[in-house]
This record gives structure tokens, C-alpha cells and sequence, in this order.
């Protein structure tokens, strides 16, 4: 009952309440871009650039930032960390459960606009395959990490906007392996979604073999929730303004 509870009071103060029209928004851009390729010639080229650079490039980690800072900040922010704190309950499970609830929505709203690409711009079967196993992986990994800054930082949309349009976008289009820095680059690894590069600059990229990058997201999650778990440990003692 108790997990219950939690999940249902982040759905509604953090999903539905404020960030559902965000999502709403996210998914009529995706569809009206997609919508307005359905008539090229190469529809798989149309999927693969409008599923690269709206969907893993913007919407993804987007939707990441405003869910994932949310799983401890928002209850700094409004001053309930305290009454969270003061019931008889584990914090590793409200801390658990409000991942979980963040990384799960993150994944079945990307995976949902994903499938819609996938039906407007059919695609070949192994690039759809690849395509929803790098959307969750993707998922747990942004959540993670921005779960992270949430708990750690005061002003975490702040520097997430900053590291996912300034750093994460620009690197991971780099011709080069430098690009396997940033979040993005792995996703588009493992959904097979990687940018076509010109042949005289193959000779400067390395590519990474997939299962490389399955293990970097997956990793990626767990660092970023260990070390929404040590912050969060840390608010106990020093406060909700800490």
C-alpha cells in the first residue's frame, strides 16, 4: 500500500498536475515533423533522421530532465521532504519507488512516439527491435543522471539545459569517438540510429560495438541512482534546504 501511495502521489503532483501537457506537447511536434515526411520517397531515411534528431536528440532527454529532477528536488521545493521523512517508511523505497515511476514514464512516452515513427515511416524490423531496447536503455540512463542533479544541485533545469544542448547534443555529433562521451551517442548505438558521416572522415571514427553501449547505459543508471541515493541520505541529516 505503501509503494502505492508513493507512485500515486508522484503521477499526480509530478506527471499529471505539471508536466503531462509538457509531454502532450513533445508528442504533437514529433507527430506534425512526421507527418509532414510521410510523403518522401525514402521513408526509413525520414524515420531515421526524425527519430535521431527529435526524438534521442530533443524529446528524450528533455522529457528525462523534467521527470527525473523531480524524484527528490520537487519535494525539496515545496517543503514536503520533511513529512516524507517523518513517516515510518524506508527511504530507499520512496526513493525507489519515485525512480522507477519517473524512469518507467520517461520510456513508455518515448517508446510510444518511437512506435508512431515506426508506423508513419516504416523502418526495417531490426532497426524497430534495436530502436525500443535503446529508448528504454536510454531512459533509464538520462533519468539517472538527471535524477542526480535533481538531488545534488539547487537549480538542476538549469545546468541539465546546459549539458543536454550544449555538451550532449554538440559532442555526440562529433566525427570522431569522442562523440561516445555524452548519453545520446550510446542511444543512438543501440537503436542503430548513428549519424551518416561523410567517407573522408570515417578514418576518424571508431565504432563502438553495441553491446558497449547497452553496458555503458545500463551502468550509467545505476551510478546515477547510487548517487541519487547518497544525496538523498544526506538530506535526512542536514535538512530539506540542504
Amino acid at each position: 500500500m505503501m509503494n502505492l501511495l508513493i507512485a500515486q502521489i508522484f503521477f499526480r503532483n509530478a506527471v499529471f498536475r505539471l508536466r503531462s501537457v509538457w509531454l502532450l506537447m513533445f508528442a504533437a511536434l514529433d507527430l506534425v515533423i512526421v507527418l509532414s515526411a510521410v510523403g518522401r520517397s525514402n521513408v526509413e531515411d525520414a524515420f531515421n533522421e526524425i527519430t535521431r534528431n527529435v526524438l534521442l536528440g530533443f524529446i528524450l532527454p528533455i522529457t528525462a530532465m523534467l521527470l527525473g529532477t523531480a524524484i527528490v528536488r520537487e519535494e525539496v521545493e515545496r517543503g514536503t521532504l520533511g513529512y516524507w521523512l517523518a513517516r515510518p517508511i524506508s527511504r530507499t523505497r520512496f526513493l525507489v519507488v519515485r525512480f522507477l515511476c519517473a524512469a518507467a514514464t520517461v520510456a513508455v512516452a518515448s517508446s510510444a512516439i518511437f512506435a508512431i515513427n515506426l508506423f508513419l515511416l516504416p523502418a526495417s524490423a531490426v532497426s524497430g527491435a534495436r530502436g525500443f531496447v535503446g529508448v528504454i536503455l536510454g531512459s533509464l540512463a538520462y533519468t539517472a543522471f538527471f535524477s542526480a542533479l535533481g538531488v545534488w544541485l539547487k537549480r538542476p533545469f538549469i545546468v541539465g539545459a546546459i549539458l543536454v544542448l550544449l555538451i550532449d547534443f554538440p559532442v555526440s555529433q562529433l566525427p570522431m569517438s569522442a562523440r561516445y562521451l555524452t548519453i545520446r551517442a550510446h542511444v543512438e548505438n543501440v537503436t542503430n540510429l548513428m549519424m551518416e558521416l561523410p567517407e573522408m572522415m570515417q578514418r576518424l571514427f571508431d565504432p563502438v560495438d553495441p553491446a558497449v553501449s547497452v553496458a555503458t547505459l545500463v551502468g550509467l543508471g545505476i551510478v546515477g541512482a547510487w548517487l541519487t541515493s547518497v544525496a538523498f541520505r544526506r538530506l535526512e541529516f542536514v535538512g530539506a534546504d540542504g
